[in-house]
């Protein structure tokens, strides 16, 4: 009986086989490749969500400016904002618009479309605002990054007048990495009525 327990507590001590080994390791590898994947999937998931939430923002942020811009601009014996391409592929907005203080003051608003850039930039001033230089840019307010008509060989801004007053349309995509760019599309009609006290702006 001795002899026998001694046997069976020596095999007890013996450890793991080499296929117990085997089979464990395999199972982690599989239980690791299954978690690491999970991981790697969740991150490019947040990095997809957080540049398309960037984008829809800086669109946002275009379409509310301009169309408080040209919502608050005013089409009487002149125009409420004029259109221009300085270069070719680029767009220069400009607007005389009406300030939301107690008492009326009238301002000179731009935007500015960069194909080269891929940009929408906005520059507001009491005085007549010319179209910039790509040095002079960089003290405008930078809107959006990424941008490209909506269209392919479109443009980003276009107009159209009638006797209700001068519209603008806006038809835009902006970057979201890896992401489907996001598309923004909308529009904004002058008022029509008498301006006076207003800076010539175009």
């Amino acid at each position: 009986m001795t002899l026998q327990r001694s046997r069976r507590d020596s095999r007890d001590d013996q450890g793991f086989t080499l296929i117990e080994m085997l089979v464990a390791t395999m199972i982690l590898t599989l239980v690791m490749s299954i978690v690491g994947g999970l991981v790697i999937s969740m991150v490019k998931t947040d990095r997809s969500v957080r540049a398309t939430t960037a984008a829809t923002t800086q669109g946002q942020l275009v379409t509310e400016s301009i169309e408080r811009g040209i919502r608050n601009s005013m089409l009487s014996t002149t125009p409420a904002f004029a259109l221009t391409a300085p270069v070719t592929g680029d767009q220069f907005l400009v607007a005389r618009t009406a300030g939301s203080a107690s008492t009326l003051v009238w301002r000179c608003t731009a935007w500015y479309y960069s194909a080269s850039e891929r940009t929408i930039r906005s520059f507001s001033s009491t005085a007549q605002i010319a179209a910039p230089s790509s040095a002079t840019r960089s003290g405008w307010t930078l809107l959006a990054e990424g941008v490209r008509p909506a269209v392919s060989g479109g443009t980003v801004f276009s107009q159209s007048s009638s006797s209700t007053g001068q519209t603008l349309q806006l038809a835009l995509t902006v970057d979201a990495g890896t992401s489907p760019r996001v598309a923004f599309t909308t529009s904004a009609t002058s008022r029509v009525g008498t301006v006076t006290g207003a800076p010539t702006c175009f």
